[in-house]
């Protein structure tokens, strides 16, 4: 179909190349500092509106995510950071330590309280298999 009028001639608007990551243009500060303040988020609407405020999206929250478990935001040895991000990177680290030994400490109670309740019932059923 041929262009008319003031857009003849014309070339439409460009599309984004499926290859360019948009979400890769925040630095690795800003997002440790996002990450952080969504989980202490207390709801889901008070995430939401963490993200309308900084202007972001729940994609950069999940790839960022998924980045963080991956361990990808962590700065590999040979990479030089500033000041500001080896503080950041460091505070991050110690953070995801101490929420994992706390997931820990819950998991290491369910399997005690499990192991009680196995020991009372599974004696007087006579099934004690685990």
């Amino acid at each position: 179909m041929k262009k008319r009028g003031r857009h003849a001639g014309k070339e439409g608007p460009q599309r984004r190349d499926a290859t360019h990551d948009y979400l890769d243009r925040y630095s690795l500060i800003y997002k440790l500092e996002i990450l952080d303040a969504a989980e202490d988020c207390a709801s889901r609407a008070a995430q939401r509106s963490l993200l309308r405020r900084e202007g972001l999206t729940s994609a950069h929250l999940a790839k960022w995510r998924q980045q963080d478990e991956d361990g990808d935001l962590i700065p590999s040895a040979d990479t030089k950071l500033t000041e500001d991000e080896l503080e950041v990177t460091t505070w991050f680290i110690n953070r995801s330590k101490q929420r994992l030994e706390r997931k820990l400490r819950r998991t290491e109670l369910i399997i005690n309280i499990q192991q009680r309740i196995l020991d009372r019932y599974g004696a007087e059923t006579g099934d004690t298999e685990v």
